[in-house]
């Protein structure tokens, strides 16, 4: 075929969909190996053509627990391949982690890593990415709980992602010949699951955050271990970001933590400091943290939980947050 062909032939079978002004883009390929990503470069030439350079171009990355075979032995070069053939302002990838096993529910230990890899390789880059609302496989675990779709979404916010998707939305076939998949949020016959309104409070509390949220640059992370953490005085996923975490902050005095906590390190256009404060404990154990911060040059606190947003006295610049299981606080200091 010519290239007036392709692209004809692209205008002619997306037509039901770009009738729509809801139309925002086309999910071109999920999950591509590493040696596929070269041959998309010529298709994302044709869609800008075709639909425009506003539209997405929507290709979804392997996590980083994927095999060589599929991404190489370097994640970061199997990163830097999409943003170098394929020039989106994104990177996404999926990586889900609550999984289940003989010991019990866990946090799987590199879900913080994929996220810093992103960052470190694409910096200048949106990050998105999907989040796990469904069983599926023999390790990940059906949502317990909001605390269980709220401990991901916050974690992703604290290492500074902009964009989440769920997987999945709408059950798939149960099985599908490799994989068995538990009920989604909406199940095949179009009954709501008790994910559907674990997964639509996160949505909501990211609603209510999103318009001071976007007002900030994400700076870096810092993880705090918690002074009732029992695994030893460390958390795996601690580890895999320990080599880039921010160590301290001009604005911290203090910080005391009861069980272990990621910290997200804002800056917005007019250099307020904002901070994601997230429990970081297995959201189905319903272990609550206390933080106490000594900020310095603070008087008050935004503090937004659940979406909503409150100003709270802090006398001598303390401030105590009183964070359940699955939970995360923005808070911005004021003078």
């Amino acid at each position: 075929l010519s290239e007036e062909e392709v692209e004809q032939n692209l205008r002619t079978i997306s037509a039901k969909f770009t009738a729509y002004s809801s139309f925002a883009g086309l999910k071109v390929r999920d999950e591509p190996a590493l040696g596929e990503i070269k041959n998309y470069s010529v298709a994302k030439q044709r869609f800008d053509k075709v639909f425009g350079k506003d539209k997405i171009f929507y290709m979804n990355l392997l996590p980083v627990v994927s095999s060589p075979s599929a991404i190489g032995s370097d994640y970061k070069a199997y990163i830097r391949e999409f943003v170098n053939q394929i020039g989106t302002d994104y990177v996404s990838y999926d990586h889900y982690p609550l999984i289940s096993n003989k010991n019990g529910n866990q946090v799987i230990e590199n879900f913080l890593f994929n996220m810093k890899l992103v960052k470190q390789v694409a910096p200048e880059k949106d990050m998105w990415t999907f989040l796990q609302s469904m069983q599926y496989g023999s390790n990940n675990r059906a949502l317990e709980s909001s605390a269980d779709a709220t401990f991901q979404v916050y974690s992703f916010l604290a290492m500074g992602g902009v964009g989440i998707q769920w997987f999945c939305y709408w059950s798939p076939p149960p099985y599908d010949g490799s994989t068995r998949f538990g009920v989604a949020c909406v199940d095949r016959d179009g009954s709501l699951s008790p994910a559907y309104n674990y997964v639509k409070t996160a949505n909501l509390e990211l609603k209510g955050l999103e318009n001071i949220y976007f007002n900030f640059d994400w700076q870096g992370a810092m993880p705090l271990i918690g002074s009732k953490n029992d695994d030893g005085g460390e958390n795996k996923n601690f580890n895999y970001i320990l080599d880039t975490a921010i160590k301290s902050h001009d604005r911290i005095k203090s910080a005391k933590v009861e069980q272990d906590t990621l910290i997200g390190v804002f800056k917005d256009k007019d250099n307020r400091d904002g901070f994601m404060v997230v429990n970081f404990t297995e959201p189905s154990a319903g272990i609550s943290d206390k933080a106490e911060f000594v900020f310095n040059d603070c008087t008050r606190a935004i503090v937004v939980k659940n979406g909503v947003q409150t100003v709270v006295d802090c006398k001598n610049g303390k401030l105590t947050l009183n964070l359940p299981s699955g939970a995360g606080y923005f808070v911005i200091p004021l003078k």
